[in-house]
């Protein structure tokens, strides 16, 4: 019987009674947005690039021309390269570091695979070609 006066006691001078305040409750909810905002963005977005497979951060670099799903026509010039071959991947991106393959966009697009290894180019093929 002890016990329950004391845990009564305990609640009533702790406020617990039971019943929110609702004017309480909105300023909490209307408060914490932002600042759960500005202090969890930066963790996910950190987040969400970690946990990208290091295709699709190869890939990354290629999107602003080529679209995220590689469906655009890059700069109006190049070919759609969503879905493309492997091999046909591998060969253009190769061209492009030796300066074998493209037409206009060869400079451009050399200066973006010159620092790929082959086992770069090989990942980033494979994955333009599930796209």
């Amino acid at each position: 019987m002890h016990y329950l006066l004391s845990i009564a006691t305990a609640l009533i001078l702790l406020g617990c009674n039971g019943q929110e305040n609702p004017q309480e409750k909105t300023a909490t909810v209307e408060q914490e947005p932002s600042s759960i905002k500005k202090a969890v963005a930066p963790q996910l977005a950190s987040t969400a690039v970690e946990s990208m497979s290091e295709d699709a951060k190869l890939y990354k670099q290629c999107v602003s021309c080529h679209g995220v799903n590689a469906e655009k026509v890059a700069l109006g010039k190049s070919q759609i390269i969503a879905g493309w071959d492997v091999a046909k991947t591998k060969a253009a991106l190769k061209g492009y570091q030796d300066g074998t393959y493209g037409a206009s966009m060869k400079s451009l697009m050399q200066s973006q695979v010159k620092s790929l290894n082959d086992r770069e180019i090989r990942q980033l093929a494979k994955y333009i070609n599930k796209l």
